[in-house]
């Protein structure tokens, strides 16, 4: 199903009275988090401090492997999966800031942006550039959220992503990403934002797409 019909089909199941969570995932923060009428210094934002730093020492692990006396898949696949549980579970401590955001709200639904990435296995990422690790975090951050909302009875809402961390949260204009993008700039004359954090900007515009 299409990002535009999916979206349709939960939105025609929702009621009426909801509010519209949106949540911005990514490697750091993992999560940002807000409603519509949030500014974008008020938005919740939850950290993932550490995973990449364990993403670089399965890398270096795997390569130390590879540098002494041959080593079997079984050992690679060993390590693999021992950091394949930390990680997770790095994930999964950030979830409960998000859905207690959301249980502070009346009747959330939260709003997330259908991705469509088709990441390589955590198998296949075990010795690549540092590089390529992105689209895999953004996915399993998605991913575990998404389990613990519906196991939590809270709606999912997806959108097809439409560069919302590149567009205003107010006037919904293109602007600039300066300082190696973790801010935006408005660069719209009429428009009264000037700096803000990019990703929180980006959880506003996803809720307001939630509306």
């Amino acid at each position: 199903m299409s990002s535009r019909l999916r979206a349709e089909a939960t939105a025609s199941a929702l009621p009426p009275a909801t509010t519209p969570i949106g949540v911005d995932v990514g490697e750091d923060p993992l999560y940002a988090v807000a409603t519509p009428d949030t500014a974008p210094n008020d938005a919740r934002t939850v950290s993932g401090d550490g995973l990449g730093s364990t993403a670089d020492a399965l890398v270096e692990t795997i390569r130390v492997l590879r540098s002494g006396a041959p080593v079997g898949d079984a050992v690679e696949a060993a390590v693999v999966a021992s950091y394949w549980r930390e990680l997770r579970s790095m994930v999964d401590g950030a979830i409960p800031a998000v859905l207690e955001y959301a249980h502070g709200h009346t009747a959330p639904v939260l709003v997330l942006e259908d991705l469509g990435h088709d990441p390589p296995t955590l198998w296949e990422l075990r010795d690549a550039e540092r590089s390529a690790w992105s689209p895999w975090v953004v996915t399993l951050v998605q991913a575990r959220l998404v389990d613990a909302a519906t196991a939590a009875g809270i709606p999912i809402l997806w959108t097809p992503p439409n560069g919302t961390t590149r567009k205003c949260h107010a006037c919904g204009e293109r602007g600039e990403l300066p300082e190696f993008g973790t801010v935006f700039r408005c660069t719209t004359a009429s428009c009264s934002v000037d700096v803000v954090d990019r990703d929180c900007g980006a959880a506003v515009s996803i809720a307001k797409r939630g509306v």
